[in-house]
């Protein structure tokens, strides 16, 4: 059962919303886990960059769960969020997942969902790609041998980022040469472009450079904001059955609500094309990629 609205806590209703979608996407998230890694009882896991903690709670419900993140204002919201939903086994702390403030070897699980897009902002210094690498990396280390990461991001050459990019808005940038995006970036919004996206090849050249070997890549149907399925980046046809399979409106729920979208038979008519004509590793919204740490 859902916890009450505590005006105390959220500024408003669509921020509760906000929050139960992130649990009932964490849930997913879990189950998903569950059947690709050896997460046991006493395995401990990572939410690294856990915003309002959704996906930390979620997790909680089955495995000790660490929670970090680098704004106050998040954690402080996040904080009160596990109180009400009495997540014992959540815990959370400021921390910038460039430098993770635990041992090396102790995770059995870290999660980016929608984090290392985001990293490079803020270091106008560094190139982006390498700010990246740094903080998976870092990922690499805290996680245990046979430990996984989840990584969920998007795909730069999704038509729609294509015409704009779904963090900064501009047209291009996502697949243009990055020296280019950048001078496109700083003629039209004054700041250079630092939320880099990767292509499905891209993406798994940037994990091995940081270390991991072991890769196995998911198509989340429809994003990995709302995994209603996760499907093999390399089974087409299963895709195809899912996309066939999508509950028709009205949806229920936040979750649903955000899995359907506005254009919900749009969105399944898009999958179905995908899987159809296997074009799901080059045209997919985002990807969610499981690397585990061996040596």
């Amino acid at each position: 059962m859902s916890a009450p609205f505590s005006p105390r806590i959220y500024p408003s209703e669509s921020s509760l919303n906000y929050l139960h979608h992130g649990i009932d996407r964490g849930r997913k998230m879990r189950a998903f886990a569950n059947g690709v890694l050896p997460l046991g009882k006493s395995s401990l896991v990572l939410d690294a960059g856990c915003g309002y903690a959704g996906t930390a709670i979620a997790f909680a419900e089955e495995y000790r769960t660490v929670g970090i993140d680098v704004a106050p204002d998040r954690l402080a919201l996040a904080s009160g969020r596990c109180r009400e939903r009495q997540a014992a086994r959540a815990s959370l702390c400021a921390g910038d997942v460039l430098a993770l403030p635990f041992s090396s070897g102790v995770f059995d699980l870290v999660i980016l969902n929608g984090v290392l897009e985001w990293v490079g902002v803020g270091n106008s210094g560094t190139a982006p790609r390498r700010v990246q690498l740094a903080v998976l990396r870092e990922a690499w280390r805290v996680l245990a041998e046979g430990g996984g990461l989840y990584l969920g991001i998007e795909n730069r050459w999704f038509p729609a980022w294509v015409a704009r990019d779904p963090h900064v808005g501009l047209p291009l940038v996502a697949v243009l040469p990055r020296t280019l995006a950048n001078a496109l970036s700083r003629a039209l919004a004054k700041q250079p472009y630092a939320t880099h996206l990767y292509s499905y090849w891209g993406l798994a050249d940037l994990l091995r450079d940081a270390g991991f070997r072991s890769l196995d890549s998911y198509v989340p149907f429809p994003h990995y904001h709302a995994p209603w399925a996760m499907v093999s980046a390399h089974k087409n046809v299963d895709l195809a059955v899912s996309a066939w399979r999508f509950p028709p409106p009205p949806p229920s729920g936040p979750f649903m609500a955000q899995a359907q979208g506005t254009h919900p038979r749009l969105k399944k008519a898009y999958f179905l094309a995908l899987g159809l004509l296997g074009l799901q590793r080059v045209l997919a919204p985002s990807f969610v990629v499981v690397a585990t740490k061996t040596y």
